[in-house]
């Protein structure tokens, strides 16, 4: 049984292969899909990549973005290096960028594009402990401090073969409590302060909703919710157990019922799988409130 989200991921797909995982707006606005094998080539690709600019185990990378893609290959790249994640909302402004950055002790940082670039060009005198900074939409020129996505992306492919045996090694000595994130809350009433979820705290979300039917391999999830929220990283938890696949919704919908809708209509197979999702978690909500039987009572009690 896969002790760690990473490791979980890698079953998946073993299992599911050329089977869709992810359907997304590219920059044309068309809708793409990627496999799972797609996916993970692409994860061992920026891990690999990670490994050669020297990332050690249990360092941490800040991914400053809206949600994407490549937020989901940044966030498992680093898992595989037995590294950790740090969200940031793409609305936090410099500053409040520089107290996590500063905080977490992150020495890599994954910006979606220029407007979270210059956050970064504004307080790099501030952030000391990073080395370098990857733009996950290529825009701009590169510098000794700043590095485009497919520079990393190209460099760990070239290293692929190479590197293979430490990337796999790095991904088999993550355990269930090493940290997977740390998510930092709002700091409406004082500084944000660092919530720290190991791979176990996670694990076990997924596998309590897969218990409970929530979620299956025929599932299509919409995402929604931005990655840098708790909410959000628990439902990715999901995909890396069971083969379900997400589409995700314009950067800036106008409103939730926008973004349903328009992934409901340009994609039809998503249809019928959000109804199965849907009744699936009404079902549950429904009898939630019911006696609990003598078996539930002991499984839960275990």
């Amino acid at each position: 049984m896969a002790q760690s989200i990473i490791q979980a991921f890698e079953k998946t797909v073993e299992r599911r292969g050329n089977a869709v995982a992810a359907q997304f707006r590219g920059n044309d606005g068309a809708w793409k899909t990627q496999t799972w094998v797609e996916f993970d080539h692409d994860r061992r690709a920026i891990g690999v990549g990670l490994i050669e600019l020297g990332m050690e185990k249990g360092e941490r990378g800040v991914i400053l973005s809206n949600s994407s893609m490549k937020w989901m290959v940044t966030d498992l790249a680093l898992q595989s290096t037995g590294g950790e994640t740090v969200p940031i909302y793409q609305s936090n402004l410099a500053s409040e960028a520089e107290y996590i950055i500063n905080d977490s002790d992150a020495v890599y940082v994954f910006v979606e594009d220029l407007e979270q670039l210059e956050k970064l060009h504004q307080i790099r005198n501030n952030v000391p402990k990073v080395r370098k900074v990857i733009v996950m939409n290529d825009a701009g020129e590169s510098s000794d401090w700043v590095m485009k996505w497919s520079e990393l992306h190209s460099l760990g492919e070239s290293k692929l073969s190479e590197r293979a045996a430490e990337l796999k090694q790095r991904t088999d000595s993550v355990d269930g409590s090493d940290i997977l994130t740390i998510i930092y809350t709002s700091g409406t009433t004082g500084k944000p302060k660092g919530v720290v979820l190991t791979h176990d705290n996670m694990l076990y979300e997924a596998k309590a909703a897969m218990e409970i039917a929530l979620v299956s391999d025929d599932d299509m999830e919409l995402l929604f919710l931005p990655m840098a929220h708790v909410s959000r990283r628990s439902c990715r938890s999901f995909g890396s157990i069971r083969a379900t696949a997400w589409p995700s919704t314009p950067t800036r919908p106008e409103s939730p019922r926008t973004s349903a809708t328009s992934s409901r209509t340009s994609s039809p197979p998503s249809r019928a799988s959000s109804r199965r999702s849907t009744r699936g978690s009404l079902e549950w909500h429904r009898d939630a409130g019911h006696q609990r039987t003598a078996v539930q009572v002991g499984r839960w009690a275990e």
